[in-house]
């Protein structure tokens, strides 16, 4: 995983939500990543390790974000 854009912020943030990006189709090191926050809402996904096995035949890759908590 070389980058993450983000499609939709969301809102209503108070604490950055979890990040969980799907693991490579084949096998290999899961990529990890932070959300951070700008008033409430997501501003960027910061890719903390690229993960290991990903290819191009693995895309459109799922990243899911946490919902916002009550």
């Amino acid at each position: 995983v070389l980058k993450l854009t983000v499609e939709s912020e969301g809102g209503r943030y108070a604490y950055p939500p979890a990040v969980l990006i799907a693991p490579p189709f084949r096998g290999g090191r899961r990529a990890t990543a932070v959300a951070v926050l700008r008033k409430g809402a997501v501003e960027s996904v910061v890719l903390t390790d690229p993960g290991e096995g990903y290819s191009a035949s693995d895309e459109p890759l799922r990243v899911e974000v946490a919902p916002p908590t009550c």
